[in-house]
């Protein structure tokens, strides 16, 4: 019986080591960030979506929350607080103690900040127009602004440091303890770059020192000469630079009626499949990219004909099903979306989620104004795209003029004095592989460039939506998943380990007292 229980001991500790695995390593916590805003719209408006698109660098944990809607439990959650003063009006009284009892980090934009008691440091005397911003943590990093700003002017504060500096003297960020003011009540892509940078000591979140770079060739539909598209696509590879293609798969030209497919266009579709094969990733632009009389590649797709008109939420999801359903029957398999002109409403995004994780291109910021759009400086998910991550473009396009080339020069120095922004921009093949050649000569100039494939990135959820691959696609084999067994079972349960090892013990010591009590029972 010594024996046996040896055997069985042996046997316990054998599957306790083997079900016991390396620890996984915690996840970092993320900050979660309460946005306050006061405002004369109920809804928040573009500066509010701006600066959420900066906290979405960062966390992916971001509420925003109207100052009059602010409860207890908004505090309680939130590690930062920022509160963005749009206009001048009276805090209530129960907001204002709220905010003056945060235990964290506060920020403060714009107006109402002398209401709030951490905020008695500042000094206002006016406003002033300035046309330049100089971040000092990077090495006075000095980006000249499109037009002169209208911020407040700060004098003789009592604050402990100047981050970022406009014009010649004039402090835009200051900072006293855990407390910061941002001098301005407006928002602009300027503000996002310089803002974005100063957050990452903030948040105390030190990202790595690269600018992720993203290319896409644009505008792609049955009509294009696929040679184009090759020559294109040939200078890309030749420089080893991953890259997407925007694809819409079906042409309208309202004035004729007719319609064109890929499968009208063989030779176009066989390059994008080659392509598909040698690592481009595919990108829905729309269903057909046009409205009403309009003819494809005109936009307004998703917002309808009239002016700053909405198209209802179902409407918008089923022209993204058949966009990809058009894709995937001809096997091509889309891993992001672009809207048509970055047109589309706010209830648009939440008819893009359930078919793609990734969204490309720039964000329309107003229902009321379409025109009212911009891009995030840096890779970012901000709470009012519903959880799809942004693949900003932030340095345009390749035109006619060789003033294209200056333009994205300039941008890519304003967008230096973040340290991790996005540098992507996108070519139209039509133009021909010459202008492309000097676009990425350009973009390979920028220092620590780092460029990325979004294929990496992306989920194929539209797969779940019951969009299936064509038949005569080729897919990859689905590795067939084992069996489940009891020792697969209880190795997926928490703590599996322990439990078995404490059992197998308890089952030696039952053994071993009623082996004891028959030899008691033989002794008698």
């Amino acid at each position: 019986m010594s024996r046996f229980l040896t055997i069985l001991f042996i046997w316990s500790v054998l599957l306790l080591s083997t079900l016991i695995t390396e620890p996984v390593a915690a996840e970092e916590v993320q900050p979660s960030i309460l946005v306050v805003y006061s405002s004369t719209q109920e809804d928040p408006g573009p500066n509010i979506h701006r600066l959420d698109m900066v906290a979405g660098h960062f966390t992916k944990d971001v509420r925003i929350v109207a100052a009059n809607d602010l409860n207890e439990s908004h505090i309680k959650e939130a590690t930062h607080l920022i509160y963005f003063g749009e206009v001048k009006l009276k805090i209530p009284k129960e907001v204002k103690e709220y905010i003056n009892q945060f235990p964290g980090k506060i920020i403060a934009f714009g107006h109402n900040y002398e209401q709030f008691r951490p905020f008695h440091f500042i000094n206002h005397q006016g406003t002033v127009q300035v046309d330049q911003y100089t971040v000092t943590n990077q090495d006075n990093h000095t980006l000249p602004l499109p037009e002169k700003r209208e911020i407040s002017d700060i004098k003789n504060s009592d604050a402990t440091k100047e981050w970022i500096t406009a014009g010649r003297h004039y402090p835009l960020l200051l900072q006293k303890g855990d407390y910061y003011y941002y001098a301005a009540d407006e928002l602009t892509l300027d503000d996002m770059i310089v803002f974005g940078e100063v957050l990452h000591y903030i948040l105390e979140i030190d990202h790595l020192k690269e600018h992720p770079a993203y290319f896409r060739l644009e505008d792609v539909h049955p009509l294009l000469d696929p040679k184009l598209l090759k020559d294109s696509a040939h200078v890309l590879l030749e420089n080893d630079i991953p890259f997407m293609i925007s694809v819409t798969p079906v042409y309208v030209n309202p004035k004729t009626g007719e319609r064109y497919r890929l499968s009208d266009a063989p030779d176009l579709l066989q390059v994008l499949k080659d392509l598909q094969s040698q690592g481009a990733a595919i990108v829905l632009h729309g269903y057909t990219d046009q409205a009403c009389s309009l003819p494809t590649g005109s936009g307004f797709e998703f917002i309808g004909c009239e002016e700053d008109s909405q198209l209802p939420k179902e409407v918008i999801e089923e022209r993204i099903r058949k966009g990809t359903e058009e894709l995937v029957l001809h096997g091509l398999e889309p891993v992001s979306f672009e809207s048509s002109h970055y047109m589309i409403p706010q209830n648009g995004y939440e008819s893009v989620r359930p078919f793609f994780t990734l969204y490309t291109g720039q964000l329309q910021l107003s229902d009321d104004n379409w025109r009212i759009m911009d891009e995030s400086p840096f890779l970012t998910t901000p709470s009012f795209l519903k959880g799809i991550a942004l693949i900003p473009e932030t340095l345009r396009y390749k035109k006619h003029a060789q003033s294209s080339i200056e333009d994205m020069e300039r941008r890519i120095h304003q967008l230096s004095a973040a340290r991790d922004s996005v540098m992507s921009a996108f070519y139209h093949p039509y133009l021909g592989p010459d202008g492309l050649e000097e676009m990425i000569a350009t973009m390979n100039d920028v220092p620590t460039i780092a460029w990325k494939d979004i294929s990496q990135q992306a989920e194929l959820t539209w797969k779940k939506k019951g969009v299936v691959l064509a038949e005569h696609h080729e897919q990859k084999p689905v590795p067939e998943q084992p069996k489940a067994t009891i020792f697969s079972i209880l190795a997926s349960v928490p703590w599996s380990g322990l439990i078995i090892g404490f059992s197998s013990a308890v089952m030696i010591i039952v053994i071993s007292f009623i082996q004891k009590s028959r030899w008691r029972k033989y002794d008698q």
